[in-house]
């Protein structure tokens, strides 16, 4: 092997200057799903949220994440519904 590249946690902080949190998103330890804001609705009434935190990390939740939102903002089940067709 000629070349290897790698990452860890120090070297993200190293090369972004956060001290807290992740390079894409909050940080991913079990406290984040305790937390009561990671939800599509927000106090804002027109501000809804969606992506991968409101789930939990990675593109698939990201997907879902908007199906959660959708089904928040129209007070449906749509995930129910498309798991019937």
């Amino acid at each position: 092997m000629d070349y290897y590249e790698l990452s860890t946690p120090l070297s993200t902080t190293h090369f972004t200057g956060w001290q807290k949190g992740e390079i894409y998103g909050i940080n991913h330890d079990p406290t984040r799903f305790e937390l009561k804001e990671l939800n599509p609705k927000t106090p804002i009434s027109v501000l809804w949220l969606s992506g991968q935190d409101i789930v939990s990390g990675g593109i698939a939740d990201a997907m879902a994440s908007g199906m959660l939102t959708a089904s928040a903002m129209l007070k449906k089940n749509l995930l129910g519904k498309l798991r019937k067709t």
